[in-house]
């Protein structure tokens, strides 16, 4: 008999055998949702009831489950039959499967709504002064025909989802105040008017496009820096008290008419100053002086 010894895995990295929490109680298919009770977890799946002459477990109830994961999960035991919030001291049926319940110690109850596939709805804690509202399936809606609805918060408001759209019959205002209650930065969206209001404007972008018929700009201030720029206009006027401009090189190109009207010229070169013209006419109504070390006509 050969004493070489061969080891063998006892099971793969996807096989589960220990305790976790029924999230959504069985149907009548005898499946529940279970969460894992373990370290990293590892999320939600479906499991097999496979405990003869079982009770519908509820969301909350404590079960041992055994197999392979995503599938093939059985609950081969149940360890605490009762929601983890405690013993349910009152419950309403609210028909097909769905109720709702006083759950936990009578010093310290919650209310619970649970649908008729077993999940949680709505939760109300009074004790730790903390509600809950969730669906896993369908569409959940706030509607007043004839009041306003307010949602206050003092910490932060979070809203994510695949796409959140806002709109208004008048208009929507998005609005930030200082610690006084103070207006500091708004967005106004009204009826063909969008307004921004802020001391600090910053927007960032790889590209951007505007498509303006008519622009006014006010300010004290504009500086900008730009590695390349091109202004295409039908007519163009600028009007200011000083102008300075300082450049390598300067080219420009008129077709026809370039006219300078002023009440004084001066033109400074440091090096060659050349005028090449077709035609050139010079006129002064009083004095007209040339001076050089060398004069050359002709």
């Amino acid at each position: 008999m050969s004493n070489v010894a061969q080891v063998y895995p006892l099971a793969k990295e996807s096989r589960c055998f220990g305790p976790a929490t029924v999230v959504q109680r069985s149907d009548a298919s005898g499946m529940v949702r279970v969460r894992l009770c373990e370290q990293p977890p590892r999320g939600e799946c479906w499991a097999r009831v496979a405990v003869p002459n079982s009770t519908p477990l509820d969301a909350g109830a404590q079960v041992l489950v055994a197999g392979d994961e995503p599938e093939g999960l059985y609950v081969i035991g149940v360890l605490d039959a009762r929601p983890a919030g405690g013993p349910v001291t009152q419950r309403l049926d609210l028909g097909d499967d769905a109720y709702a319940a006083v759950v936990g110690p009578s010093a310290s109850p919650k209310l619970q709504v649970v649908s008729r596939g077993g999940g949680l709805v709505f939760e109300y804690d009074p004790g730790a002064e903390k509600a809950w509202v969730a669906l896993e399936e369908g569409d959940l809606g706030l509607r007043t025909k004839t009041g306003n609805i307010a949602i206050e918060a003092a910490g932060d408001i979070r809203l994510t989802g695949q796409a959140i759209d806002l709109s208004g019959r008048a208009g929507v205002r998005l609005s930030a105040h200082d610690a006084v209650e103070q207006l500091r930065s708004a967005v106004s969206v009204g009826l063909g008017r969008l307004k921004l209001s802020s001391p600090d404007l910053d927007v960032t972008a790889r590209r951007g496009r505007f498509h303006i018929e008519e622009t006014r700009y006010w300010g004290g201030k504009f500086s900008a820096v730009l590695g390349q720029a091109q202004l295409t206009a039908r007519r163009l006027r600028t009007a200011t008290e000083t102008l300075i401009e300082n450049a390598k090189n300067v080219y420009r190109t008129v077709e026809e008419l370039a006219q300078l009207k002023a009440g004084r010229a001066r033109t400074l070169v440091d090096s060659t100053c050349h005028l090449k013209a077709k035609r050139t006419y010079l006129k002064a109504e009083e004095d007209f002086k040339v001076k050089a070390e060398k004069i050359h006509l002709g």
